[in-house]
């Protein structure tokens, strides 16, 4: 099929909006009033058809090192494409038809380095062209796959010991806490962690506004009385809930909070989305926190383009992440 890649107009956006909800690439991070929620500028390049309808497409966003890259709060960007039908060798034909027509604009971007969808499997375009590729991994739950009683048989023996330790005790799990006290237990995470919060107060209070309208997002929390001990921020849409944030209030240490924290969320959202989603980390005391919840280790792609400014960026954030987490 003859091909064409352009950018798309803001008149266009809502053409967009339809086309990746039918893609199998789908993720809320994708909508353009989820873009526009992060106060960021942004293109989208997309490949159309000799009628003009929407193939393949990417977006494109700088992060807060003006590179071209996932931004906070945009785990997963990454190309997308029409759900081909039929024969699968000819779909995957299609796919890499659109894949190419994107990166004869794509290949100019020197900084491009974007982590993909789950969804997305083949990167042989993009090793052809000489771009890199590392694979991530983040834990997923399918509620469609298992039972909240088969789910909870997947726990760690220990988890499983901690969440009835803290039902003994009575921790209060609450949804729609006040964001100021969502923020405040986040920022004493990072404090004890010896870094800055990565998100100013205005910014992530504006972020949580525009989507609570949508409802797009929830806060929780876990009390013992008077007392935060645990928050969670997670966005979600009807096809995945994604855990965003994580804060535990350290001056107020409390057994098996946040591993009742989560283990409530779960139970909160088996009946409303298909998938929880823990976003990953290859942080290794994250990962081994978020394996003990019995989810699928998912792998998805970093991609990114060939050249020193990505080694350069890569480079600060790796020697970044050690300062702050260890190795």
């Amino acid at each position: 099929m003859k091909l064409q890649a352009i950018l798309l107009s803001r008149e266009e956006l809502n053409e967009w909006n339809d086309f990746i909800a039918d893609s199998p690439q789908y993720s809320i991070y994708l909508n353009s009033w989820y873009l526009d929620s992060l106060n960021k500028k942004y293109k989208i390049l997309v490949a159309k058809n000799e009628t003009g309808e929407i193939q393949g497409g990417i977006v494109l966003m700088k992060n807060e090192l003006k590179m071209y890259s996932n931004p906070l709060l945009c785990k997963y960007l990454g190309i997308c494409f029409k759900n081909f039908k039929g024969n699968e060798y000819t779909a995957e034909s299609a796919r890499r038809d659109v894949l190419n027509e994107l990166l004869s604009v794509l290949k100019k971007y020197k900084t491009f380095d974007y982590t993909f969808h789950p969804a997305y499997k083949n990167w042989l375009n993009f090793y052809w062209m000489g771009y890199n590729m590392r694979i991530n991994y983040t834990y997923r739950i399918d509620f469609g796959k298992f039972t909240l009683e088969q789910i909870r048989e997947r726990f760690h023996g220990k988890l499983r010991s901690e969440i009835k330790y803290a039902e003994k005790q009575g921790y209060l799990f609450q949804k729609d806490i006040p964001f100021d006290l969502f923020y405040e237990v986040l920022h004493l995470t990072y404090k004890r962690q010896g870094g800055p919060i990565p998100y100013k107060k205005i910014f992530l209070k504006s972020w949580y506004e525009r989507l609570h309208e949508k409802k797009a997002v929830d806060l929780f929390g876990v009390f013992n009385g008077d007392t935060c001990m645990a928050v969670a921020g997670i966005l979600k849409d009807d096809q995945t809930a994604n855990f965003l944030f994580n804060g535990i209030n350290h001056l107020e240490v409390q057994r098996a909070a946040n591993e009742y924290l989560v283990h409530e969320i779960i139970n909160f959202y088996s009946d409303q989305t298909n998938i929880f989603d823990f976003e990953g980390s290859m942080l290794k005391p994250v990962e081994s926190f978020y394996r003990k919840f019995g989810g699928e280790l998912t792998p998805y792609y970093r991609i990114w383009a060939p050249g020193i400014l990505n080694l350069m960026k890569q480079t600060l954030i790796v020697k970044a992440k050690n300062i702050l987490y260890g190795k």
